[in-house]
């Protein structure tokens, strides 16, 4: 918690606002009795957790769930063991509180639709078996500690430490298939190397220019990433790329928004401008044409791709993805585009299509959800870092989900 606070987490109000709906008692008491046979004991000696994960009969379930509380029951009261009593109880302890806590408070979501049970137990919820595994140890430490090879083997410093290392090889070739399957999104983005690798660039740039973090955070709008996204809810104030850029606070000439752009457009190369700039949020801090601002290009509809227009303006999507194409004349100094009076409850993907008729997927802009929907939705294309110099011909605006969305108008250039 404290932790949370010098990062600028309330982290009382989160777990108030994750929480809610998501509690359900009755079925997380089941989840803590009967994961221990079916998950934590097959998965420990090498069963593919994936596999005991999945839909099972209840009599299955239930009965692996007593037989390891009934042998849990029998080692903590067995009278005269050669094992320590009170590390099993310990253990068991450990594991039905440490498996009762969050499965209590998350069980609602299986019966709401939003996870399967097989998320709950193992794809999403892989960290709520921790404590349940430090549980087990304590009952195999117990136990095992009674035989007479195993104290052998503690007379010898060596031989725990291999033992050890051959079990752990052993099950990591056996959970092969699952970290392949299962969690190589967690292992690996795509993206990530390159962001970073271009944030690195920037920040050899500001120091060399005497460009802050400050103006950057100013000229490039935060973009949004697999990795990143959880961020924007918990706390919107580190949700930035640029925040991760060590530019310095304060410099002794500083440069106008152009100059530092223009540095920026200059050193860095397209790549690092789309690593940089893709999935840009443009709804977060929209800015405002002035009353100086007039429009240099209207849209004329093209097409549209697995949607349709229910009456003027409100066009739906019953599939994914669903795209309205529009096209401007050409223009290379625009500075706004607007999306007049843009009514919606979901996300929306913005594709832009350059002067040689080329679609360019990696330099999407993204619209939030955003409750002003009697405001235009305005994208500040001197703040997307991988449009700047590029010509707006054609842009495509993408369903991110089946929905409606209302338009007022065609979409606008304008200067």
């Amino acid at each position: 918690m404290g932790t949370c606070y010098l990062g600028g987490i309330r982290v009382l109000s989160t777990i108030q606002q994750n929480n809610g709906q998501m509690a359900d008692p009755l079925a997380g008491i089941k989840y803590a009795l009967t994961v221990p046979g079916r998950l934590l004991i097959p998965s420990s000696i090498g069963v593919p957790a994936y596999w005991c994960a999945s839909a099972l009969s209840p009599w299955f379930v239930w009965v692996a769930g007593i037989l390891v509380l009934g042998s849990l029951l029998t080692l903590a009261l067995w009278r005269k063991p050669k094992w320590e009593p009170r590390f099993v109880v310990l253990g068991a302890a450990i594991i039905y509180l440490g498996y009762a806590l969050p499965y209590v408070a998350r069980a609602g979501l299986v019966k709401q639709g939003r996870w399967t049970e097989s998320q709950l137990i193992c794809q999403f919820g892989s960290r709520y078996h921790v404590l349940p595994l430090i549980g087990m140890a304590a009952v195999l430490a117990a136990t095992l500690s009674g035989w007479r090879l195993i104290r052998r083997c503690d007379d010898r410093s060596g031989i725990p430490a291999l033992v050890a290392t051959l079990f752990g090889l052993a099950l990591m070739a056996l959970q092969s298939r699952e970290i392949a399957d299962h969690w190589s999104y967690n292992l690996r983005y795509p993206d990530q190397k390159a962001t970073m690798s271009a944030l690195d660039h920037v920040r050899r740039i500001a120091c060399q220019e005497g460009i802050s973090q400050t103006q950057l955070l100013r000229i490039v709008t935060p973009a949004i990433r697999p990795w990143n996204a959880s961020v924007l809810n918990d706390c919107p104030s580190a949700f930035p790329l640029m925040k991760l850029v060590d530019a310095p606070q304060q410099v002794t000439r500083p440069r106008t928004d152009e100059e530092a752009r223009a540095l920026l457009q200059a050193r860095l190369t397209l790549q690092e401008r789309i690593a940089l700039g893709s999935g840009a949020c443009a709804s977060i801090n929209p800015m405002r044409p002035g009353d100086d601002t007039h429009t240099v290009a209207v849209a004329r509809r093209l097409e549209l791709e697995r949607a349709c227009e229910d009456r003027p303006g409100f066009y739906r999507s019953e599939g994914v993805p669903g795209l309205v194409k529009c096209e401007f004349d050409r223009s290379t100094d625009a500075r706004f585009l607007i999306l007049p009076g843009l009514q919606t409850s979901q996300e929306l993907d913005i594709f832009l299509r350059d002067g040689q008729g080329r679609w360019r997927p990696g330099q999407f802009v993204r619209w939030l959800p955003s409750p002003r929907s009697d405001k235009n939705a305005v994208i500040d294309l001197s703040t997307m870092i991988h449009l700047w110099g590029e010509p707006i011909t054609q842009i495509a605006v993408q369903f991110t989900r089946p929905g409606e969305i209302a338009l007022e108008g065609p979409p606008r250039l304008l200067r």
